[in-house]
């Protein structure tokens, strides 16, 4: 490198007057791209990790059990948890592979306290917890988790609530709507419409907070629908697709969350970020 820079040093003395305008031109380039930059990765409003840990907490019920997979999900509850001491009644459990059933238990420790309270946590029983309605998850179910053959979900705010296979009625059904309508106020929209970042986990986890929305929308069904809204696709997690499929039929009455969704959606484009080829 520095043979090439001498070498193109003296070629350009030759040329004097491009030889004696280049140092600002090296001036007035950095000057030009770091303030775009600066602006475009500052951090400074960007809350997104933060509101999406808490608002997850904060729609569970009280001394629910919380299991979550991947980075962006777990180490931002985990912070908001046991540093934050937000929520202590929620026992967080989180697990390193998407496939897997035995759980990290550092969000529900001491073990001292927490085991009076959720026993069936210590003896890895998730059917008593899952009977109980105490189990929620960040994970949905596809063919390849163990757990496929034993339990459903259904889309709850911005987790899933499990049931036992085929045990899932209209009225579990019901029941589910209304805690997504009633819980859509511990949900904050504006950290995913206003951080003013490109960095892609920004990007990931506020398209997580527009799925909330759709689960929403689906719990209200409108007096007179004027369109449907059906969305067949999958999750990624790593190398792991989870199935995710929702009908709306789209009235006043929900129209508002369609909105969200896709705002959030256009706002957060995975293709926006500069740091993804």
């Amino acid at each position: 490198m520095t043979a090439g820079i001498y070498f193109f040093v003296e070629k350009i003395k030759k040329m004097k007057l491009f030889y004696k305008t280049l140092p600002l031109f090296f001036i007035v380039i950095p000057l030009i791209f770091i303030p775009m930059r600066f602006s475009q990765t500052g951090q400074s409003n960007n809350w997104a990790l933060y509101y999406y840990s808490k608002d997850v907490l904060s729609t569970l019920p009280v001394s629910s059990v919380l299991n979550t997979y991947g980075d962006n999900k777990s180490f931002g509850i985990w912070y908001t948890k046991l540093v934050g001491r937000y929520r202590d009644d929620v026992c967080h459990l989180v697990v390193f592979r998407y496939e897997a059933t035995q759980w990290n238990m550092e969000g529900c420790k001491p073990e001292t306290i927490y085991k009076n309270f959720y026993p069936e946590v210590y003896r890895n029983d998730i059917v008593e917890l899952i009977n109980k309605r105490l189990y929620y998850s960040t994970i949905g179910l596809s063919e390849i988790h163990p757990y496929f053959e034993s339990f459903d979900t259904l889309p709850y705010s911005l987790v899933y609530i499990y049931f036992p296979k085929g045990k899932i009625t209209e009225k579990e059904r019901k029941f589910v709507n209304g805690l997504n309508i009633n819980n859509e106020r511990f949900i904050t929209p504006s950290y995913c419409l206003n951080h003013g970042t490109d960095d892609p986990l920004t990007f990931s986890v506020c398209r997580f907070v527009s799925i909330a929305y759709l689960n929403i929308a689906s719990s209200i069904e409108p007096e007179k629908k004027f369109g449907t809204f059906a969305l067949d696709t999958t999750i990624r997690y790593g190398n792991t697709h989870e199935p995710f499929r929702v009908k709306i039929n789209i009235g006043k009455e929900n129209e508002y969350y369609m909105d969200l969704y896709e705002k959030i959606r256009r706002y957060n484009a995975r293709e926006k970020a500069f740091l993804l080829p």
